[in-house]
């Protein structure tokens, strides 16, 4: 049945909120401050990017790969870090407290710090994420808010106090 790892009790507004099964953590994808941006392509194989990292965070990264290929749910979880999603072949529902939704090549999904989110029915779905910590923008901070659209896009978070994707 579709969804049928997700877990939730009634909210407010009607809809069950996602209760996150574990919380991934910077070192688990290689997040430091000498490495303060990380990018992996899910199913990653050697013609795919990654990030470089240690050889425990790899094989972490590997064990994510293995679920994409056998098309299993990516189960209700957040995160201490940014995390952009691009959407590169294949499709599946991403799931939030918000919405469910179908997502395809070309979707970009943005997922802030703390926000629970899962993805069920994978078919054939290939994602690049690349997370980062907004604290390690800062020093960039003049040159985002000259472009329009990058603030909204990168800091809802913490700036607005609401994820707003």
């Amino acid at each position: 049945m579709p969804g049928q790892s997700i877990r939730r009790d009634v909210n407010r507004e009607g809809r069950r909120p996602l209760t996150p099964l574990h919380s991934i953590v910077n070192d688990f994808v290689g997040l430091s401050c000498r490495n303060p941006v990380a990018f992996y392509t899910f199913p990653y194989d050697e013609s795919r990017e990654a990030t470089p990292v240690d050889p425990e965070c790899a094989a972490r990264q590997m064990g994510i790969t293995s679920r994409y290929r056998a098309n299993l749910d990516v189960p209700p979880h957040n995160h201490e870090f940014y995390e952009i999603t691009v959407v590169r072949e294949g499709t599946a529902v991403h799931h939030t407290d918000t919405a469910d939704t179908e997502v395809g090549p070309g979707s970009v999904i943005v997922v802030p710090p703390g926000m629970v989110h899962a993805f069920t029915e994978l078919r054939g779905l290939v994602v690049t994420n690349i997370y980062y910590q907004s604290e390690w923008l800062s020093e960039e901070l003049r040159l985002l808010l000259k472009q329009e659209g990058l603030m909204a896009l990168f800091l809802p978070a913490d700036l607005f106090g609401h994820p707003g994707f």
